[in-house]
C-alpha cells in the first residue's frame, strides 16, 4: 500500500514542472529542476522494481543492483544505530572488559564504550565460519581438523634452515593451513564474546529497559525474507533477527571444540616461536620473502582475540 502511494505520489510529481522546480529551490547549493524531474524519474523505476520484488515469490534475477545496495547500506545503518542505542549505553556498573589479548585492536573501543563496533565484527566473523564450516554448529559433528596436510606436519620438527629454503609451493600450503586455522580460532572467540556479552542478566535487563531487541530483530528479519543480503556487506546482521537463536547458535555446540581450538592455538604459538628472528638472519626479517610472509601470517593470529568480558553470564537454558 505505502509503496503505491509512494508511486502515485512521484509520478504526479513528475507530471507537473513546477514541482521540480519549486522542490529544487529548497535544496542547498545549485541543484537544477531538471536534475530534480531525473531523479524523481529514477525513483519512480525503483520503487516499481521494488514493488515487483517483493510481490514475486521468487526472487527476481534483474532486480536492480542500485536497489539492493541501497536498501542493504540502509538498513545496515538502521542497525548499527540501534545497536549502538542498546549496547553503547549499558552501564559501567553492569559490564567491564579485559583487553590484555587485544590492547592494540580493541583497547580505544572499550575506552570509548563502544561495544556495538566489537559485536559488529564479531558477527562478520561468525557469518563466514557459518557460511563454509555450518556443520561445526551442529550437535554431534565432527570436530575440525587442522594442520593434516605433510608440509604442516613435517614443518615442526624441520631445521630452521630447511624451513628457511622450502620450496614456494609447501610455503603456500602451509600459509593456506595457518589461514583456514585462524579463521576457525576467529570465529569461536567471535561465537565466546557475543555469547559472553549478550547472555548477562545485567545486559538483558538493560536492553529491554530501553526499546529491547525488537526493532533490530524486525529489520534484520526482513533483510533475510528479502533476499536483500546475500549480495549485501551487511549480510551478517541477518543472525539478528532473532536474539534467542543467535545466542542458541553462539552459546551451543561450537563452543563444545574449546579444546580443539587450544590444539590449533598451541601449534600456531610453537611455529610462531620457532621462526622468531635471530641477530644477522636478515632473510627472516626481508619484506616479501616467503619466510616473512609466513612469519606475518602466524604473528596475525595474535591481533585476533576479543575483550573478556569479566561478569559472569547468566546460566544456560537446556
Amino acid at each position: 500500500y505505502y509503496l503505491d502511494v509512494a508511486i502515485q505520489c512521484l509520478n504526479e510529481m513528475s507530471n507537473c514542472d513546477d514541482v521540480s522546480e519549486a522542490c529544487s529551490k529548497t535544496i542547498v547549493g545549485y541543484f537544477p529542476s531538471s536534475r530534480l524531474a531525473k531523479a524523481i524519474q529514477h525513483y519512480i523505476v525503483e520503487f516499481q522494481d521494488i514493488k515487483r520484488h517483493l510481490s514475486s515469490e521468487s526472487v527476481a534475477v534483474d532486480f536492480d543492483v542500485g536497489v539492493r545496495y541501497r536498501l542493504g547500506d540502509f538498513i545496515g545503518r538502521s542497525i548499527r544505530f540501534n545497536l549502538r542505542k542498546l549496547l553503547n549505553t549499558i552501564p559501567e556498573s553492569v559490564l567491564d572488559f579485559s583487553v590484555v589479548s587485544c590492547e592494540e585492536r580493541w583497547g580505544r573501543a572499550v575506552d570509548d564504550w563502544s561495544i556495538s563496533s566489537i559485536i559488529n565484527f564479531a558477527l562478520e566473523k561468525i557469518y563466514e565460519l557459518m557460511s563454509v564450516n555450518e556443520e561445526l554448529f551442529v550437535q554431534g559433528a565432527s570436530p575440525p581438523s587442522f594442520f593434516a596436510s605433510k608440509t604442516s606436519e613435517d614443518v615442526v620438527s624441520m631445521p630452521r634452515k630447511q624451513i628457511r629454503t622450502m620450496p614456494e609451493k609447501m610455503y603456500e600450503e602451509l600459509i593456506n593451513d595457518i589461514k583456514e586455522a585462524r579463521s576457525f580460532l576467529l570465529g569461536i572467540r567471535a561465537c565466546r564474546f557475543v555469547w559472553e556479552l549478550l547472555a548477562r542478566d545485567g545486559v538483558d535487563d538493560h536492553v529491554n529497559s530501553l526499546e529491547g531487541w525488537h526493532p533490530i530483530e524486525s529489520v534484520a528479519r526482513s533483510f533475510y525474507d528479502l533476499n536483500i543480503h546475500e549480495c549485501s556487506e551487511n549480510k551478517h546482521f541477518v543472525l539478528l533477527r532473532d536474539i534467542n537463536e543467535l545466542l542458541e547458535i553462539v552459546g551451543g555446540p561450537i563452543l563444545n571444540l574449546e579444546v580443539e581450538a587450544e590444539k590449533t592455538e598451541q601449534y600456531i604459538q610453537k611455529l610462531r616461536k620457532k621462526l622468531q628472528p635471530k641477530k644477522r638472519e636478515s632473510s627472516f626479517m626481508m619484506k616479501g620473502s616467503p619466510i616473512y610472509n609466513l612469519r606475518m601470517c602466524l604473528q596475525a593470529e595474535t591481533e585476533e582475540h576479543f575483550p573478556l568480558c569479566l561478569t559472569p553470564p547468566k546460566p544456560k537454558v537446556n
